[in-house]
């Protein structure tokens, strides 16, 4: 059908054949590389929900994780070779133990563990499989990773916070960066500074090619010794996806300069989206890269129309650079919403003010890197040089995270994409306007109303929560939080999911006003991150807290001391009559709290609780050991609720899930998420233990009333 539909275009259009001829053959090749893909990674997808061992190579560094389930634990790309000795090439994510923190990238490893369904690029996840063995890289490998190994030597007399800002801004290595100045970065928008990036490509491109124009006349050489240099940074910083679309970018100009034509970014863009998409189709599902191609486009096609604009009532030098700023920023709005992340209304001033940064620290820290191996000491005053160049860009980090409206967030979702796509319309319109007429001008306010009113709209048109709910496990993606009725306006409250909103939301949705006790399972981001959002909109009488909290004091912890919230450390045998609730504690005992993400998660505050005779029982995120010792402790219960252990994860208990029967089993997970959440095993298991079993990422909140349980937008919601 494509070939028709391009023959006969071609034949009536003959100033369009040769750009469909590419077109049809771009797409011929894109279908065959996609099957090939998905063909040889049939045996990793097929050993999904299996234990087995794989042997691979590793593609990354390893990487710390995040609060929340991958807290403790490091993430590490591989490329599969074989699975249970069946060849394979997939990618698959693996977030494992200590053992899994000195992995780097081109190690030869042979891995033992649980294959997981994923979304995105990869074919697999792996949750803390063992290295049976592994080999130490080699050939250009060896050579990269000497390399970094002596960037981070160099670097390592600097300050706390440079050390890991200057590296993520040389070689993308930020994996040293705390969470708190990741947030700052993040709340900025800074980030893309320690993101290896376009920008960095342009500078070193730039940079070569003044260089080699004062030795070399042949534009022929310096189009391939660019080339070459382009190719190293790419082995340098490693093939991530806004790498590879810059590096191909940077191809493509150099095949210009090859051929003596112009060099334009669009036909470039144009290029190196059409190469990166037949050679590893798996990036088309990657966000980084369609927002790395969403900025690059903005800032070729609109910046110029938008400074020439500008340029009317601003300087020429300020013009030139608020417009990539502006355009760049604006471009990726509708892809923040789809992710759900934030944006920040001081990004464009915080990159104007500190974005010159990023020349002087790219170019004095490769320079560190190529000396490194021969003068140690060369390389590591020009570190330091390159450390304190990159002082502005903490600095603007830390004071830009404390401005109003620093955590400002995109409304996620559709809603939020279509509102901010006609932002985005509404802008470009007024760029490109000829004359800002007064119909022109009302269009213009006409979309901004609309953009205005879309995220709000899903609340306007959502069916109203029933009046007589007693249980409401609440949809907040990737994360727990369940409402427990204790009077008209009141409710006993377990976990308040994610930072983001959706817990504020759900005790709107079902109008509590008042928080009688609040029970913190354990001190993981999806499920305490919204506290300080929840605080600042319900007041809440007392709280519970896990001793994992009382160990190791977080922001939550701290957050309710300072709203002067009475505190209490609960254990085995801790009850409460609140209202119309009677809650208990059934976990955890008073032994002390293991290490990592495991040891948090299994010290879970466990919970039975009895709202007007509706019984539910609450398991936290516990993990195999919790289960084990809870189930011994034990008798077999008949509940009318179970809040399924940890999302859904593969990591459940048997023994523990014979303990219970119930009527309704509830999963509460997000959609889509990178976690293998639910797993097939899980909802095997809990699914015989239950009359009905539902999940938050296909029920949104599942509601429980008095009776029969009702889930709402599930069809099968109704338990005898």
């Amino acid at each position: 059908m494509v070939l028709a539909v391009a023959l006969a275009s071609a034949a009536l259009w003959r100033a369009a054949r040769p750009a469909l001829a590419l077109a049809v053959l771009a797409a011929f090749a894109g279908q065959g590389a996609s099957s090939l893909a998905v063909r040889n990674a049939e045996p990793v997808v097929d050993a999904i929900g299996s234990r087995t061992e794989v042997l691979a190579v590793a593609q990354t560094d390893a990487a710390p994780g995040g609060p929340g389930p991958t807290e403790g634990l490091w993430r590490v790309e591989l490329a599969v070779t074989s699975v249970g000795g069946t060849p394979a090439h997939a990618r698959v994510v693996v977030w494992g133990g200590d053992d899994w923190s000195v992995t780097a990238r081109g190690e030869r490893l042979v891995a033992e563990g649980k294959l997981s369904g994923a979304d995105g690029g990869a074919s697999a996840l792996m949750w803390r499989p063992m290295v049976t063995s592994r080999a130490a890289p080699h050939g250009l490998d060896a050579v990269v990773a000497g390399l970094r190994k002596g960037l981070r030597e160099a670097t390592a007399s600097l300050p706390e916070r440079l050390r890991p800002l200057t590296r993520g801004m040389v070689i993308g290595d930020d994996s040293g960066m705390s969470a708190e100045q990741r947030a700052e970065l993040s709340s900025t928008g800074l980030t893309h500074l320690t993101a290896v990036s376009g920008s960095h490509f342009a500078i070193v491109l730039v940079a070569v090619a003044a260089l080699l124009r004062l030795v070399v006349r042949s534009r022929r050489l310096v189009a391939i010794a660019i080339a070459g240099a382009m190719a190293l940074l790419i082995c340098l910083v490693f093939p991530e996806p806004s790498v590879v679309r810059a590096g191909t970018m940077a191809g493509a100009i150099c095949a210009a300069l090859w051929w003596g034509r112009p060099a334009q970014a669009l036909p470039a863009l144009c290029a190196g989206v059409l190469v990166v998409a037949v050679l590893d189709p798996r990036l088309a599902c990657e966000p980084g890269f369609a927002m790395s191609v969403a900025a690059v486009a903005g800032i070729a096609v609109w910046a110029p129309a938008l400074a020439t604009r500008l340029g009317r009532h601003v300087p020429a030098v300020v013009a030139g650079p608020l417009s990539v700023c502006l355009t760049a920023q604006a471009a990726v709005l509708p892809l923040l919403a789809l992710i759900g992340a934030g944006v920040s209304p001081w990004a464009v001033a915080a990159n104007l003010a500190v974005g010159w940064c990023a020349a002087p620290v790219t170019l004095i820290g490769l320079a560190a890197v190529i000396v490194g191996p021969v003068a140690p000491g060369l390389a590591h005053a020009l570190a330091t040089a390159a450390g304190w160049c990159a002082w502005p860009v903490d600095a603007a980090a830390r004071l830009g995270a404390t401005l109003p409206g620093a955590a400002l967030k995109v409304p996620p979702g559709a809603w939020g994409a279509l509102a901010s796509g006609l932002v985005l319309g509404a802008m470009v319109a007024l760029t490109f306007a000829v004359r800002l007429r007064f119909g022109s001008t009302v269009v213009v306010a006409a979309l901004a109303l609309a953009a205005l009113a879309l995220p709000v709209a899903p609340r306007l048109f959502a069916p109203s929560a029933p009046g007589n709910w007693l249980i409401v496990a609440c949809d907040v993606g990737q994360g727990d939080a369940m409402l427990l009725r204790s009077g008209t306006d009141s409710a006993v409250v377990v976990d308040v999911g994610p930072a983001g909103g959706a817990g504020p939301d759900c005790l709107r949705r079902y109008g509590v006003a008042r928080i009688d006790l609040l029970v913190i399972t354990h001190p993981h981001a999806d499920h305490e991150g919204a506290l300080s959002e929840v605080l600042d909109q319900t007041p809440v009488a007392k709280a519970w807290i896990s001793p994992a909290e009382d160990d190791r004091p977080t922001a939550a912890t701290r957050a309710l001391i300072a709203a002067n919230v009475p505190v209490t450390v609960v254990h085995t045998g801790s009850a409460a009559q609140v209202g119309e609730v009677t809650v208990s504690v059934l976990a955890p005992t008073g032994r002390a709290v293991g290490e990592g993400s495991t040891g948090l998660n299994d010290a879970s505050v466990v919970t039975m609780a009895s709202v007007s005779g509706v019984t539910v029982l609450g398991l936290g995120d516990l993990e195999h050991e919790g289960q084990r010792e809870l189930a011994q402790r034990l008798a077999p219960i008949v509940v009318d609720v179970v809040k399924v252990p940890h999302h859904g994860s593969d990591r459940q208990e048997q023994v523990l899930a014979a303990r219970v029967s119930a009527r309704v089993a509830i999963v509460s997970v997000g959609a889509d998420n990178s976690y293998g959440h639910p797993a097939p095993d899980a909802l095997d298991m809990w699914g015989q233990r239950a009359t009905v079993l539902l999940r938050t990422d296909q029920c949104r909140d599942v509601v429980v009333t008095a009776g029969p349980a009702l889930a709402t937008s599930c069809p099968s919601g109704m338990a005898g």
